[in-house]
């Protein structure tokens, strides 16, 4: 996998460098998924890429800032927002279960964003506080998730059956909704061939969480009124 990475702080880079750098972290994304980023170093990166080590120090002080790079970028192809055009003719509930099943989908098509980010969390988790860590959670906490599709149509259910909620509420059923998903994603998919042969349970069967998941926050929405 190539990572297209541009973001602001290199975008004066020489189109050169810019190359070196998304082979860097292309070659770190492959050993970071199925090493794991606690037990590589500097030296492992450098050897994959078929660079001195030096100059992979050029480009990063250390593993972790590639790491979290990487998934600045990751979230950037592949973050909590999917494309989804509601249809105001249709019911609500069957649009949100739609598009839970476009996101799961987004996962079961990019497996190996599950397994890096998955890798991703428990470092920095157990092993570091990198100071980097502020600029990563400074970009998500910038993220506008307030025209998410699933968001409004949370909103519009409630609309339609007259439930006055709050808007930070409907953005808290949204998040659940989102980490519900995507933390079955992480645990299913990381291990997807012991989950398949002990339980013959696969990632596909992640699906089943939506009709239950959405039916749950429907039915709950009337006891969170105003």
């Amino acid at each position: 996998m190539t990572l297209l990475y541009e973001p602001e702080r290199f975008k004066d880079e020489s189109r050169t460098k810019r190359s070196k750098r998304q082979l860097l972290l292309t070659k770190a994304e492959e050993i970071f998924r199925t090493q794991g980023i606690a037990s590589t170093s500097m030296i492992d990166i450098a050897k994959i890429a078929g660079v001195e080590r030096r100059t992979l120090y050029n480009y990063y002080n250390n593993k972790e800032e590639m790491a979290i790079d990487i998934q600045i970028e990751y979230l950037r192809n592949y973050g909590a927002t999917v494309e989804f055009k509601i249809n105001h003719d249709l019911d609500y509930t069957k649009q949100l279960e739609s598009y839970c099943d476009t996101y799961i989908k987004r996962f079961l098509n990019n497996k190996n964003y599950i397994i890096f980010i998955t890798q991703f969390d428990y470092h920095f988790r157990h092993f570091s506080m990198d100071d980097n860590l502020d600029r990563y959670h400074k970009i998500m906490k910038d993220r506008n998730m307030t025209n998410n599709p699933a968001m409004e149509i949370i909103a519009l259910i409630c609309k339609q059956k007259e439930l006055n909620v709050d808007d930070q509420l409907i953005r808290k059923f949204f998040f659940t909704l989102h980490h519900c998903i995507l933390g079955v994603a992480q645990r299913v998919i990381f291990r997807e061939s012991v989950f398949i042969e002990e339980q013959d349970y696969s990632s596909e069967d992640i699906q089943i969480l939506i009709p239950i998941l959405v039916n749950g926050i429907v039915s709950t929405l009337p006891s969170y009124q105003k």
